[in-house]
């Protein structure tokens, strides 16, 4: 449902929304600048689609990035190991580590994905989280 918020109230509400505040808060200040509770649904309904999308993004990321950190030392016993017959346990040993992490990485990433809502606060750093 299409909105009538003036463009410099909604991006302070987008920007809000963004930066985490609760929804409440962000209705309290639409409503301080005058709009409408109908416009105001329709701008926070589009502000908390946009905030999911953002946070699914940067679950998608995170994903990416850990399955390619589970897949190293896999990659690397099979390069060395199996193919070439020698490989280093140290170097192996940083990849297992690595792989570790990645598993972190994976599970945070999917959490973002299945449930955007969950994810609190600021998402400047949600990629890092």
């Amino acid at each position: 449902m299409p909105h009538s918020v003036p463009d410099s109230i909604a991006i302070e509400a987008r920007a809000k929304i963004l930066w985490g505040e609760p929804i409440e808060k962000v209705r309290e200040y639409l409503m301080g600048k005058n709009v409408g509770e109908k416009d105001a649904g329709a701008l926070l309904e589009e502000l908390m689609a946009e905030r999911a999308a953002s946070i699914r993004s940067d679950g998608f990321g995170k994903i990416w990035a850990g399955a390619a950190s589970v897949a190293a030392p896999v990659a690397y016993y099979f390069a060395t190991h199996v193919w070439i017959g020698y490989w280093n346990h140290k170097l192996f040993a940083a990849l297992v580590v690595l792989a570790a992490v990645g598993v972190i990485k994976l599970v945070s990433g999917i959490s973002m994905v299945i449930r955007p809502g969950a994810v609190r606060g600021d998402l400047s750093g949600a990629a890092d989280m």
